[in-house]
């Protein structure tokens, strides 16, 4: 990749931190009345696009939690006996949720998708429950 000039790696850094390509232009030392042009010129530059999607996949990066980094605030959070204990609760409730402890199998059987009458029904509720509706 070929290397960044001074104003243009200020650029990078301006734009990935404000998302304003004019503003970044003007921040980076670019001329007031032209930042708007310089800031097209820039983003048009395949080695300038490749340091800003390097720069924000690295900020963005830092930036966001991943799994472990959640399941181990939880954690703290819940084991913290200083934190209210609503909150210790929520956080036991996000621990065991993303963990899949709320996860309930039941097992579905079909019997050659046959459909039930209400008739049937009822007669099989009278048979396994000795229940007869009045």
């Amino acid at each position: 990749m070929k290397r960044l000039l001074p104003k243009q790696r200020a650029f990078v850094e301006h734009y990935a931190a404000c998302g304003n390509a004019t503003e970044a232009a003007r921040l980076a030392g670019y001329s007031e009345r032209y930042a708007n042009r310089f800031a097209r010129q820039l983003l048009d530059k395949p080695h300038v696009r490749e340091a800003l999607t390097e720069l924000v996949d690295k900020v963005s990066g830092e930036r966001v939690a991943d799994a472990k980094e959640r399941l181990e605030f939880w954690t703290a959070v819940m084991r913290n006996p200083a934190e209210l204990t609503r909150d210790r609760l929520k956080a036991s409730e996000l621990l065991a949720r993303a963990q899949g402890d709320f996860m309930v199998e039941a097992p579905v059987t079909t019997i050659n998708n046959l459909w039930i009458t209400p008739d049937t029904l009822r007669t099989i509720r009278e048979v396994v429950y000795g229940l007869s509706e009045s």
